[in-house]
């Protein structure tokens, strides 16, 4: 601790004039710790500011211009580190006089700068200047204080000084009236420091926001200001980027232009200037004037814009139109090496000098009525312009999006100034033309840039319904033609409708008729398949018919319980009459033998395939309130879809039992779910007389049966409902009966390979292994909240904490000699589908499973994406605190592995991730892994020639984490 007397060893040195003059430099550090030594004892309270001052009298009073400005300079610094140093009202008022007394010496000015600096950075919290004391101290500087013919640094203190008295005691200062304007321009001008300019444009704006009066200070002394500040436009910078400086040309420009635009007092000064460089021919100079008029018309207000309208309408003009003489200028440039990049560098000019011409013309038309600078027919023409840069064929996307985003603009102004003159032109002429773009016989431009047009136009609300409209008749002319064999169709009707589910429906929520909208467009798609009775086409068009039922769950979930009720209706009058004439349909096992390897398509034809799955996709996306007809009826119905191959019915099946409601007696439903659930794996999917049988069945009826309970069981799990574990049993049960499966049969099957001599039991466990996937990935097609899934929370962390066991011992218990890659698949889909914070803290029990997996794993290239997911998890683990200690008495196994994972051939982002492990495994403790860094640096020497640059560069951080212990 410092003694009490010893501060004043630190106020000599300080202040010490031959030391002061010399040796500055040298000594820097140590006038910092003088500082630094005396605050902390003022902080502390060893030390009061009051006996600082009275100590260093002599300093700050002495005749001796050096001593008496180091003296001042000395109490200025300290009070800077003193700014949460809580002072009385009448130490600071003290200080204040002291240094505004000090204004007058120019010799000690810089002192007495940081000295008012530091004052008026002080808050309320701690005790800060009072109003008139601020005012003295103004009144003090602008009469004392002749900024430009300071140095830099001292000029910059200036403006920060003003600054903040603008800032934190406006009501203070404005009473200096014309004084402190006048004074504000004298201090700026001809300023050529950048630093100092960034605070001068700062100022000029604050003034402008201080005093709006035209009358005011700012108003009688306005052509001056401008005056000044016109000197500098277009802002030319030639500083060289190794200055040291931290300011760009853009910088400064940005600073200019916000000073233009703070009050509409500049108006008749500012916009003659732009409009006149919008006129040169040097492009930085007309870029600039845009980026200017752009931001200085919506702050000057329309009744002085108004004035100005015909000149901006005819330069904007020329702007867009008359390129052609910059063009040309383009061939004045050299044939050396730097034509490419200079070329480039002046097109990219061009082009942002057109995107701001087109913000110009969106701000042109969206002035009110009556203040409007241009006509209506001049209106139609601006919309006609935007218009023809949407319609045109162009590779200048930025301008075609800034286009797109004016038209935007100027429809929503429309929709919320209620102006019906404009929307009535609006609407014809971009309206109209917009959606006649979705006709087929429209070749314009791209269905790409269509779509996005469409979609952006569809964010105003006015126009939304006609959209709608527009899409619902696309959808429908272009699915009645995919019916019909026209497979050009089916290329325009899936981002169509993944436009329409993405972008428009979404928007239909906000304007309140969705239902409308939905139940609409669902019944045109059901009548659309109803008037054909035979597709034309002979190929199925999976692609087309996936979006079509993600477009009708996403209509069926959006509408109340009594709309999707109307859908239910339409789609049950749409099934083939055969399949709802029985009260049951067939159902056992026995009368299940003609489905047997056939494929889906080949049982149903593709218009039933169509219905059938449609049917699914309504059912799948109903509330949990919403009534079913005929409940066994579709559940027998969904089984025997199910066993055909048709996954949305599967799908629907477990929606179904997921929404089933829990109290039977408030609902239609006449029956249990667990008298469902029975109903479906006692009479239509398994009994226990056939399970021994089942394990010899067809691949095909094999792995519908175990898919289907996946499916149901994933329902039951998210809904907490016991009845999960007699199906996870079941699938167990095909697993293990499958356990010892040669890896080459698992190959073979995933190939194709016919069944002829191969172990049925082997596919079967291999679905089975598969079913844990299902049960515990999400899914976008069924089951989420978007379709009214009923979810509780933790359901896969409590799976996974019931089945870890059972999984672990079954991997313990079979035969070492065979290779158990299903049971290593099953676990492998458990960990990496259960939330990571689960699996990390069961890392003690998995990590040595998971290592044995992963090596077993990696043998197979099937397994690619399985061996990445596992890596992710080792991964987390290595990132957990406990994780690492578990990993550290495996460290020769994971390490080992990860090793071979460098130079996986099959999937690059294996190879990357096992680097990055060996780089987190590098973070271990030293004495346990330093004898593996041989075996990791002749592997990661490897990867330095991997042919795909992220694994090298992963590589070069792996070694330099591996060698950070090099002494």
């Amino acid at each position: 601790m410092e003694k009490p007397n010893s501060w004043i060893a630190h106020v000599e040195a300080f202040v010490d004039s031959a030391r002061a003059t010399n040796q500055q430099v040298a000594l820097s550090s140590l006038f910092a710790a003088s500082v630094d030594a005396i605050a902390v004892l003022v902080h502390k309270d060893l030390l009061t500011l009051e006996g600082l001052v009275i100590e260093m009298e002599q300093y700050l009073t002495t005749s001796d211009h050096v001593i008496r400005a180091r003296g001042i300079l000395l109490l200025a610094e300290v009070l800077s580190h003193l700014l949460e140093k809580p002072l009385d009202s009448r130490t600071v008022s003290s200080l204040v006089e002291f240094f505004t007394s000090k204004l007058e010496d120019w010799q000690a000015l810089h002192g007495a700068l940081i000295g008012c600096l530091a004052l008026l950075k002080r808050t309320k919290k701690f005790g800060m200047v009072e109003s008139n004391d601020a005012k003295s101290l103004a009144e003090s500087f602008l009469r004392n204080v002749q900024v430009q013919s300071l140095a830099v640094r001292d000029r910059k203190l200036c403006f920060e000084v003003i600054q903040r008295l603008l800032d934190v005691y406006p009501q203070a200062v404005v009473e200096l009236g014309d004084d402190l304007v006048y004074g504000i321009c004298e201090a700026i001008d001809e300023e050529k420091d950048p630093r100092c300019l960034m605070l001068t444009f700062s100022l000029v704006g604050t003034l402008g926001r201080l005093f709006p009066d035209p009358s005011g200070p700012l108003g009688n002394f306005s052509s001056d200001v401008f005056d000044i500040l016109s000197r500098y436009f277009p802002i030319y910078f030639t500083h060289p980027k190794g200055d040291g400086l931290d300011i760009t040309r853009d910088d400064l420009s940005k600073a200019l232009m916000d000073a233009f635009s703070s009050s509409p007092l500049f108006e008749p000064f500012v916009i003659p200037l732009l409009l006149e460089k919008l006129s040169s021919s040097l492009p930085s100079a007309k870029l600039d004037s845009l980026k200017y008029l752009n931001s200085c018309m919506p702050h000057y207000g329309a009744d002085k814009v108004v004035k100005h309208s015909q000149v901006i309408w005819s330069n904007l003009k020329d702007v867009i139109f008359n390129l052609s003489p910059h063009r040309s200028s383009l061939s004045t440039y050299g044939s050396d090496g730097d034509m490419d990049s200079e070329l480039m560098h002046v097109i990219l000019i061009f082009v942002s000098i057109l995107s701001y011409a087109v913000k110009g013309l969106q701000v042109l038309a969206t002035f009110p009525e009556i203040y409007s600078p241009v006509s209506e027919a001049t209106y139609e023409d601006i919309l006609v312009m935007l218009m023809s840069i949407i319609t045109r064929r162009n590779k200048e996307t930025y301008l075609w999006e800034l286009s797109l985003k004016a038209l935007v603009q100027i429809g929503l102004w429309i929709e919320n100034a209620h102006d019906s003159a404009k929307a009535i032109s609006y609407n014809k002429l971009v309206i109209q033309r917009i959606v006649s773009m979705l006709q087929p016989n429209d070749s314009t431009i791209s269905l790409s840039l269509k779509l996005v047009a469409i979609s952006e136009i569809s964010s105003i609300d006015l126009y939304l319904l006609t959209i709608v409209q527009a899409f619902e008749e696309a959808i429908v002319s272009n699915l009645r033609a995919c019916f019909e064999g026209n497979l050009k169709s089916s290329g325009v009707l899936v981002p169509l409708l993944q436009c329409y589910s993405n972008q428009v429906l979404p928007r239909c929520h906000t304007c309140g008729n969705f239902n409308d909208i939905a139940v609409q467009v669902a019944v045109s798609i059901w009548n659309q398949i109803e008037y054909v009775a035979v597709f034309r086409s002979a190929i199925l068009m999976k692609d087309v018919l996936d979006q079509v039922m993600m477009t009708m769950k996403h209509l069926v979930a959006g509408c109340t319980e009594e709309n999707q009720f109307l859908i239910l209706q339409k789609a049950c009058s749409s099934l083939p009459k055969t399949f709802l004439i029985a009260e049951s349909l067939p159902c056992a096992l026995s009368q299940l033998e003609g489905f047997q390897c056939i494929q889906d398509t080949t049982l149903m034809s593709c218009r039933d395939e169509w219905v059938f799955s449609l049917f699914g996709s309504v059912v799948i996306a109903l509330r949990p309130q919403t009534p079913l007809v005929n409940v066994k009826i579709l559940l027998n119905l969904f089984v025997v879809l199910l066993l055909k191959g048709n996954m949305p019915a599967a799908q629907a099946l477990a929606s179904m039992v997921n929404k089933w409601p829990a109290d039977v007696n408030k609902s239609e439903v006449s029956y249990s779910l667990d008298q469902a659930i029975e109903e479906i794996l006692k009479s239509c999917l398994w009994t226990s007389e056939s399970s021994s049988n089942f394990i010899d069945r067809d691949s095909c009826f094999q792995k519908y049966v175990v898919l289907g309970l996946a499916w149901i069981g994933k329902g039951l799990l998210m809904r907490g409902h016991e009845k999960l574990k007699e199906i996870a049993m079941l699938l167990l049960k095909c697993l293990v009966a499958g356990k010892n499966v040669d890896i080459t049969l698992f190959q073979q099957h995933e190939n194709g390979s016919k069944d002829v001599g191969q172990d049925a039991s082997s596919h079967l466990a291999t679905f089975a292994a598969d079913a844990f996937h299902v049960l515990l990935s999400d899914s976008e097609d069924c089951l989420n909240k978007k379709f009214h899934a009923t979810i509780r929370p933790l359901y896969k962390q409590r799976f996974f904490s019931s089945m870890l066991p059972i999984l672990l011992s079954s991997i313990k218990e079979s035969d070492p000699s065979s290779k158990t890659v299903v049971l290593y698949r099953a676990f492998g889909h458990v960990i990496s589908d259960t939330p990571l914070a689960a699996v990390v803290g069961e890392a003690k029990k998995i990590v040595p499973t998971l290592a044995d997996a992963l090596a077993m794993l990696s043998l197979d290239i099937l397994n690619k994406d399985m061996i990445y997911s596992l890596l992710l998890v080792v991964s987390g683990i290595l990132m957990d605190d406990n994780g690492k200690a578990i990993v550290l008495e495996n460290v020769h196994t994971i390490i080992s592995l990860l090793i071979k994972l460098i130079s996986y051939p099959h999937l690059m982002i294996v190879r990357e991730t096992a680097i990055q492990c060996l780089v987190a495994i590098s973070a271990l403790p030293y004495a346990r892994i330093y004898p593996y860094r041989p075996q990791v640096f002749r592997a990661v020497s490897t990867a330095l020639d991997d042919r795909k640059r992220v694994v090298r560069q992963e590589a070069v951080r792996c070694r330099q984490a591996w060698s950070g212990w090099i002494p």
